[in-house]
């Protein structure tokens, strides 16, 4: 059985105040600081669910357990607010735009790319030629470098599992690309 937290903006204030009165910890916080708990009556907590935090304009930060695996489709887009969410080196999978319209939330800028933890999420300097992907990366997002013009050179390292659908898709300069023998999973159209 797979559990997802699928919350709605709305719905937040309201099931903190339900969970706070059972002495349950599904979600702690209020609108600005949320975690996410391991288990939700009983079961592991592996995901968050396609738009689960859509529009959730006054999250600032986000606290996701060890056992997440997956981050949906624009999860937490939209969510201006965003600054701070840990990323933990257990997620294998995030799905498209899962941070777009974060524009204030910390990325880690190495070598041209935005990080958050393990996982490349998207190219800040349109204009790199060479990307050498940083040691210790797990996973590209969805659409990391979709349609760039000026990449020809992409560095895998031996730790990247995960490159994520449509990741390299209508890079018409690429010319090179290492495919470590650690990539498990290749998404459509990568």
């Amino acid at each position: 059985l797979v559990k997802y937290i699928t919350l709605k903006y709305q719905e937040i204030k309201t099931i903190v105040k339900n969970i706070n009165n059972k002495n349950t910890n599904v979600i702690l916080g209020d609108k600005t600081e949320i975690r996410i708990p391991r288990k939700y009556e009983g079961e592991a907590v592996i995901g968050i669910g396609d738009r689960g935090f859509y529009n959730c304009k006054e999250i600032q930060e986000i606290k996701l357990p060890k056992t997440i695996t997956y981050i949906g489709e624009e999860a937490f887009y939209n969510c201006f607010d965003l600054q701070t969410i840990n990323m933990p080196s257990s997620v294998v999978k995030m799905g498209k735009g899962a941070f777009s319209g974060c524009t204030f939330i910390d990325y880690e800028r190495v070598g041209g790319c935005n990080y958050l933890g393990p996982w490349l999420i998207s190219l800040y300097d349109e204009n790199q030629t060479t990307i050498d992907v940083k040691e210790g990366t797990v996973g590209i997002c969805d659409y990391a470098f979709y349609e760039n013009k000026k990449i020809k050179t992409v560095k895998l390292p031996e730790t990247v599992k995960s490159i994520g659908e449509k990741a390299f898709k209508n890079c018409s300069s690429l010319e090179n690309l290492n495919l470590p023998d650690s990539v498990r999973t290749i998404g459509n159209d990568a």
